[in-house]
């Protein structure tokens, strides 16, 4: 059973952990050609949540654009050669880079979902080409009322607040986005976060998974609550 053998693996790290499963079709023929029934390879691991990074960031822009795969957006699968190649930022002032697609809109960090605000309206780019369809992107969307747009690098110019977020850090404030000083870091009121050692997690009430299953006619939602609680391998 995945789910016991996932909380024996957290067990053992005695304290806060992150797990991490892996699910693969196993062996098979050579090329890329799957066996009409392959053995799933599921690995599961789990170690102590590191010591987190909540300092406001500098943000600029990857040289190279993420590869657009519409029928695969939204999964987190192994082959993530764009991030590869973005993690490593060319400048040493910058602590992270957007990836944009072909057409210069932002998609995504290296790691993490990307959120901005104009006036009163939050923003994050919609999970079309790249990206993925995390459960703390659906939370976030949902707390913060949040429309799916995409963004031009020019309409960067225009945010007042912007953050990273993924399951294990949900909000990176960032200070300096393209070189333009951004002057609010602290989380939307919102948001009801905990500090968790040295970064932020959602406080975890059966109100937050409620707010993403009361639409049942939005996919999005209704994709994460099914992540949440487990009912999609």
């Amino acid at each position: 059973d995945l789910l016991a053998r996932l909380n024996a693996a957290a067990r053992c790290t005695g304290g806060v952990s992150v797990a991490k499963i892996l699910i693969t079709a196993g062996c098979g023929p050579r090329g890329y050609v799957r066996s009409e029934n392959p053995a799933l390879t599921i690995r599961v691991w789990a170690n102590l949540l590191p010591k987190l990074n909540s300092a406001p960031l500098s943000v600029g822009i990857a040289a190279h654009p993420i590869s657009a795969m519409p029928y695969l957006a939204g999964l987190k699968t192994l082959n993530r050669l764009d991030q590869v190649l973005a993690a490593n930022p060319v400048r040493q002032d910058i602590d992270e880079q957007l990836l944009t697609d072909h057409q210069n809109r932002v998609v995504c960090a290296t790691n993490s979902n990307f959120f901005w605000r104009e006036g009163e309206q939050w923003f994050t780019p919609p999970i079309t080409e790249g990206g993925i369809e995390g459960t703390r992107r659906a939370l976030w969307i949902c707390r913060l009322g949040a429309r799916q747009q995409h963004a031009a690098l020019g309409r960067l110019a225009l945010a007042e607040q912007a953050f990273l977020c993924n399951a294990v850090n949900v909000y990176r404030p960032i200070a300096h986005l393209q070189g333009r000083a951004l002057t609010e870091a602290s989380p939307p009121q919102s948001a009801a976060l905990v500090a968790v050692n040295g970064g932020y997690q959602f406080h975890e009430t059966a109100a937050s998974f409620d707010c993403l299953h009361a639409d049942a006619d939005n996919h999005l939602k209704q994709n994460c609550w099914s992540k949440i609680r487990g009912m999609n391998p």
